[in-house]
């Protein structure tokens, strides 16, 4: 069995900030080790200029990480049926939305 990554080993970095009236603090731990068995994508930015996930205003609970996990859903799926430009079919499909049913069922 393998035994993973050890996150908690790692030192946090973190930062706090007040803007906007809320006060917000970020952690991030980093590490240049890579883990063979996970494949990783390279996505130049695709996320955040598909879906404004920076602008969004969910920071509390289980909600962001549930945002990320359709997200993660839509993307993939629209690379799995081979789209190209995922931002501009994405904006179509946000203008449209049975048409996502026709992409799926097509």
């Amino acid at each position: 069995m393998r035994e993973g990554f050890h996150w908690e080993c790692l030192p946090v970095s973190t930062s706090e900030g007040c803007e906007h009236g809320r006060i917000e603090r970020r952690s991030i731990r980093v590490s240049a080790e890579l883990d063979p068995a996970v494949p990783y994508i390279s996505f130049p930015g695709v996320r955040d200029v598909a879906l404004r996930e920076d602008a969004s205003r969910q920071r509390k609970g289980a909600l962001p990480r549930v945002w990320a996990a359709f997200a993660n859903m839509a993307i993939s799926i629209l690379r799995l049926l081979k789209i190209e430009g995922i931002k501009r079919r994405m904006n179509q499909l946000h203008l449209s939305p049975d048409s996502a049913v026709e992409l799926l069922l097509g």
